[in-house]
Parts: C-alpha cells; sequence; structure tokens
C-alpha cells in the first residue's frame, strides 16, 4: 500500500456533491482523485445544466467554510416554505422567523453552483488530482447478457513498482432478463429467453 501521506483519495463524480467533497478534503491537506466521465470545465457551462437548487442553510454554511460560497452571485434567500398536497386544504408551513433571522437556505442556479465549484478545485493546485475515465462495451461470459460495461481511469503518473491501488466497487441497477449470451452461443432465442 501506499503510505497514507502520500495516498490519494479517489473520489467518483465531480458534480456538486463530489466536487464540494473534493475541495473540502483538499482544504484539509488531502490529496483528491475526483474520477469523472465529463471534463469539469464543460460541466461549468452555461448550458450544461439550466436547473436550480434549493441550498440548505447547514449546506451554505458548509460552502462558505471551503471557501466556495463567497463566489456564489445571486443566490436567493429562502424565507418561507410551503407544503401541499395537491388540491387538498391542509399544508404545512415553514417561516424562517420561527428560528430566527437566518434564512431556511438559499435558492441558486446549478451553473452558478459548477463554476464557483471549478473555481475552487483549481485553486486547490495539485491537492485535486481531475481522473478522466472512458467507459465501452465488453463482450464476456460472465455476465448474463453477454457483455459488460468496462470502465478505463488513466492516471496522472505511473505507479511505482510494487505499488497496488485499492478499489471497491458497487453496483446498482435492475438486472433485466436476458437471453443475448446464449444467443451468441447459437441457442435458440425462445430457449435463451427460458433459460436466463
Amino acid at each position: 500500500k501506499i503510505p497514507l501521506p502520500e495516498s490519494v483519495i479517489p473520489w467518483l463524480g465531480g458534480g456538486l456533491v463530489g466536487a464540494t467533497l473534493a475541495v473540502a478534503l483538499a482544504r484539509h491537506d488531502l490529496r483528491v482523485a475526483v474520477v469523472d466521465r465529463l471534463d469539469p470545465a464543460a460541466m461549468a457551462d452555461a448550458h450544461f445544466d439550466g436547473r436550480a437548487s434549493a441550498v440548505a442553510l447547514s449546506s451554505q454554511r458548509l460552502l462558505a467554510a471551503i471557501g466556495v460560497w463567497e463566489h456564489v452571485a445571486a443566490a436567493a434567500p429562502i424565507r418561507e416554505i410551503r407544503v401541499s398536497d395537491g388540491p387538498s386544504l391542509f399544508f404545512l408551513h415553514y417561516d424562517h422567523a420561527d428560528l430566527g433571522d437566518a434564512p431556511l437556505g438559499f435558492m441558486a442556479e446549478n451553473r452558478v453552483l459548477r463554476r464557483a465549484l471549478a473555481g475552487a478545485l483549481r485553486s486547490c493546485g495539485d491537492r485535486i488530482v481531475p481522473l478522466r475515465f472512458a467507459q465501452h462495451a465488453v463482450d464476456t461470459d460472465t455476465d448474463h447478457t453477454g457483455q459488460a460495461k468496462e470502465a478505463l481511469v488513466t492516471l496522472p503518473e505511473p505507479l511505482a513498482p510494487g505499488a497496488g491501488i485499492e478499489l471497491t466497487a458497487f453496483y446498482s441497477g435492475e438486472i433485466q432478463k436476458s437471453g443475448k449470451r446464449l444467443e451468441r452461443i447459437g441457442a435458440p432465442v425462445d430457449q435463451a429467453a427460458e433459460a436466463d
């Protein structure tokens, strides 16, 4: 294993949550490898994401503590929240005044948040290691569909002789019925579907 001071913490995803965690870790002098299929500059482009996010007060305080919030322009404070269910006459009402002077949170455009995070990632210097990965399908008999997706991550520098990388992989999603692997080796379509 690589000694801890030289370690790089891998983090999958450079979106709003992944970039926030990467900046927070880097601000504490840890090196973080942010692995994402997309270029961070593309995610900060104005046309990438037209949505807005409700940023809870605790999240805004975290972004402020790691030096990101000061670069978030034009965030609108959330002073009241009303929750109702369709035509029902009943609703929940939250008012910031019930808790004090601070708003319940803020509304901010995702593109503004992404730009602020992209700037913060750049300001962390070599403590942030951006890694791009490509994904492609490979034929295999290890999966019932006859194909699996393989990710190729390019490291910024070669590993030292005898060094290794420890990875933990998680699977999420739905396993669908498929007879493709059996069809590929010659099984009739109806039998392949029944055998899955």
